[in-house]
């Protein structure tokens, strides 16, 4: 038997070399990425994230409804003085669910930030195919639901006078309470 010439390490890094200068265009990229993301698994694993969230929103926003006095006065810190205080925190998620309900709460639209919520629970169902409702037609009434509330609860908060540890209405809601008033 003869023996087969071998190849240098030089010849098959070539080849290597080449199969790397093969560029493939955008569309195949894309056609790759778009073939990935509508597979099973992918819906499920992406239902099975939101659905975490949704229940890591919900514990925090109660725990905010219960603690948040408590740790308003943390939040307003600096970012260094927050994490030296972190172990303070009563909300039952930590410093990042206090800090995201906070946002969503004092930043956003008050207490009708619980509507979010429902809207992230009911994108976590679509993913799981669960139910029959239409995501379009219940994100529309959600955001309806949402700047209707924080408007009515920033002309309570305006009429009660004494905020409470948080803007009932939010941001929303008493920026609107003011220009409408």
């Amino acid at each position: 038997m003869a023996k087969r010439p071998s190849k240098s390490r030089a010849e098959s890094g070539d080849k290597y070399i080449e199969s790397i200068d093969e560029k493939k265009s955008f569309g195949e990229y894309w056609g790759q990425l778009k073939s990935g993301v509508q597979t099973e698994q992918f819906r499920v694993i992406c239902g099975i994230l939101m659905a975490l969230f949704t229940l890591y929103m919900l514990l925090a926003f109660v725990s905010y409804i219960i603690y948040g006095a408590a740790d308003s006065s943390i939040l307003e810190l600096s970012r260094a003085e927050r994490a030296a205080n972190r172990l303070e925190i009563q909300n039952w998620m930590g410093l990042p669910g206090a800090a995201l309900i906070s946002l969503m709460v004092h930043k956003g639209f008050g207490l009708a930030s619980v509507v979010l919520i429902a809207l992230a629970a009911m994108c976590a169902n679509k993913l799981f195919r669960v139910g029959s409702v239409r995501l379009m037609k219940f994100t529309f009434c959600s955001v309806f639901w949402l700047l209707y509330g924080s408007i009515v609860l920033g002309f309570v908060d305006y009429l009660i006078g004494q905020p409470l540890f948080f803007r009932l209405g939010g941001a929303f809601g008493e920026v609107t309470t003011l220009w409408a008033v």
